[in-house]
C-alpha cells in the first residue's frame, strides 16, 4: 500500500513541464515517498552516479519493495532534441544496470521515450544490456561518435542538487 517515485530529470527550470523538484517530495501519507533528482542541463553519467550512489541505493536498499517499475529511455542522450542532458550509451547502460539491483522481488522495465530516432533504439539497447546482463555487442562509438565530456561547472551544480536532495529526504531516510 506504499508506493515510492524516484525520478531522475533535467532541472525543472530549464524544461516543461516545469516540475520535479527536490522540494517536492509528497503529501499527506507520501509524504517523503517522492525523490526528485533534478539534475543540471548536460548532466551525465558522472551526475547520475553520483545520484545513485548518494540517495536511490540508500533508498532503495531500505525500502522493501513487492515491484520496481523502471520507466526509461533515451531522452537523456546528448543526442535527443528535446532534453539538454549529456548522458552516453554507457551512460544508459550503467542506468539499466542500476535498475537491475534495486532490491525488488518482481522487476519491469519500461522503454518508452526518445525523440531523436537514430540514436532512440541505441539507447533502449543500451537500457536493456544493463538491465538484463546480456552482453548485446556493440560499439557505442560507432553510433554515438565522441560523446562530450561533463564540465567542472556541471558537476559542482549536481554536487549542489544531490546534497540538497539528501538535505530535503533526510527526515525519511538514511543518507550519508
Amino acid at each position: 500500500d506504499t508506493v515510492l517515485y524516484i525520478s531522475v530529470h533535467q532541472d525543472p527550470t530549464t524544461i516543461y513541464p516545469g516540475v520535479g523538484f527536490a522540494r517536492q517530495i509528497g503529501r499527506g501519507k507520501g509524504e517523503g515517498f517522492t525523490v526528485n533528482i533534478p539534475l543540471p542541463p548536460k548532466a551525465g553519467p558522472i551526475s547520475y552516479r553520483m545520484a545513485f550512489e548518494e540517495v536511490i541505493k540508500p533508498v532503495t536498499d531500505s525500502f522493501d519493495a513487492d515491484l520496481s517499475i523502471a520507466h526509461g529511455g533515451s531522452d537523456p542522450h546528448f543526442l535527443d532534441p528535446l532534453t539538454d542532458l549529456g548522458q552516453t550509451l554507457n551512460g544508459l547502460w550503467e542506468i539499466g544496470k542500476w535498475a537491475s539491483l534495486i532490491r525488488a522481488r518482481y522487476r519491469v522495465e519500461l522503454l518508452i521515450s526518445g525523440y531523436n530516432s537514430d540514436i532512440r533504439n541505441w539507447g533502449w539497447l543500451s537500457l536493456l544490456r544493463g538491465f538484463s546482463g546480456l552482453d548485446i555487442g556493440f560499439n557505442p562509438m560507432e553510433v554515438e561518435g565522441n560523446p562530450p565530456k561533463e564540465r567542472d561547472y556541471v558537476l559542482r551544480r549536481a554536487r549542489l542538487v544531490v546534497e540538497e536532495v539528501k538535505r530535503v529526504l533526510s527526515r525519511y531516510w538514511r543518507l550519508a
